[in-house]
């Protein structure tokens, strides 16, 4: 096992691991004949023929590796879906991250590892309320990897990322103003399905209860919103998205400020040489950037987004901003649809003798 999760560059360190008929990993049992653990390591769950995983995580990392093999085991997030667990149908799988966790430490973090014969569905929401303060930084990551090594089950990842930054302040003292926001976004979803299996990367996820689910009227998407109102008697800077940071995922290079990566039928034993069935991917990634100073004695400095990487560190290829990858192989048919939106505004105003 320890080999295993390293080949999946999870960390063995500390790991939890449940094999039986009902496996649950949360805050509250199920019951008597449920094996239960709680979800401050890594958690691996492994169950029998016929058997069931359940994972329920609101800490700021969560990371669960489900091994379902020809038991259909089924890893789900709350027990409002105890029927679908129950059902055996394949591993399902939420991580839910809300409020203003994503501003503390290196923000927070949800990684699903699924694989066996079965259907794979992974839901990932992770949003921040509105947070205020001159000084901010927040980060959100989701690494998916879907494996389905049989039949013609498929491949299903729904994910919304949302991060809302307030930088706005009034200052009267006449002394400098400094307003810092950075918001850091990164989403790695890799699927593979053998045979006729679909693998789909298009929706976004809303939350429904206390659980989320596919939110199948909308597309899989990062959003991140930066304001910053400033009114103050002495001078004023503003930096917004304005520091090189590498993506969430540590790929080497990339600086970006939002950061999404679907790989579908990449997998050495899958692809075109193995896989027929149809790939489905769509995302759109949003960024909005407003920065307006009043002052009545400057001056004023506004920087938006780093500057090119000529100044950034050795080996920057992408600096702030957006990437988006998406590679699909299949003989089956694929679909992608990728949509890229990035407003920014800038006001300044100076009065005084």
């Amino acid at each position: 096992m320890i080999h295993y999760l390293r080949s999946i560059h999870v960390n063995p360190k500390g790991a939890v691991i449940q094999r039986g008929l009902r496996n649950y990993a949360g805050a509250h049992c199920p019951g008597k004949h449920w094996t239960c653990v709680g979800t401050r390591h890594t958690v691996v769950q492994i169950a029998k023929r016929g058997g069931q995983n359940r994972f329920m995580c609101r800490s700021s990392k969560c990371v669960v590796v489900q091994l379902a093999g020809v038991s259909h085991g089924v890893y789900i997030a709350s027990r409002s879906l105890a029927s679908t667990a129950a059902a055996g149908k394949g591993n399902s799988a939420v991580c839910i991250k809300t409020g203003s966790g994503a501003t503390t430490g290196s923000g927070q973090s949800c990684v699903i590892s699924q694989s066996g014969s079965g259907s794979n569905t992974a839901v990932v929401y992770e949003s921040t309320m509105k947070v205020s303060g001159l000084t901010q930084s927040a980060q959100y990551t989701a690494l998916i990897t879907q494996v389905v090594s049989s039949g013609s089950s498929g491949n299903t990842a729904c994910v919304t990322q949302n991060i809302n930054l307030d930088g706005s302040a009034s200052n009267t003292n006449g002394k400098l103003t400094t307003g810092d926001l950075q918001a850091h976004q990164s989403v790695t979803i890799n699927q593979d399905a053998v045979g006729g299996g679909a693998n789909t990367a298009k929706n976004a996820a809303a939350l429904s209860g206390s659980t989320a689910i596919c939110d199948t009227n909308n597309t899989l998407a990062q959003t991140q919103t930066l304001t910053s109102t400033v009114t103050a008697t002495g001078p004023i800077t503003q930096n917004q998205d304005a520091a090189f940071r590498l993506c969430g995922d540590g790929r080497t290079g990339e600086y970006a400020n939002l950061c999404l990566d679907i790989e579908q039928n990449q997998g050495t034993a899958y692809g075109v040489a193995t896989a027929t069935g149809t790939n489905n991917a769509s995302f759109t990634q949003n960024s909005t950037q407003t920065a307006i100073a009043h002052t009545t004695k400057g001056p004023v400095n506004q920087t938006q987004s780093t500057p090119l990487c000529s100044s950034g560190p050795a080996g920057c290829v992408f600096p702030g901003g957006l990437v988006g990858t998406l590679n699909q192989d299949s003989r089956g048919r694929s679909i992608a649809s990728v949509t890229q939106n990035k407003t920014q505004r800038e006001d300044a105003a100076t009065s005084g003798p």
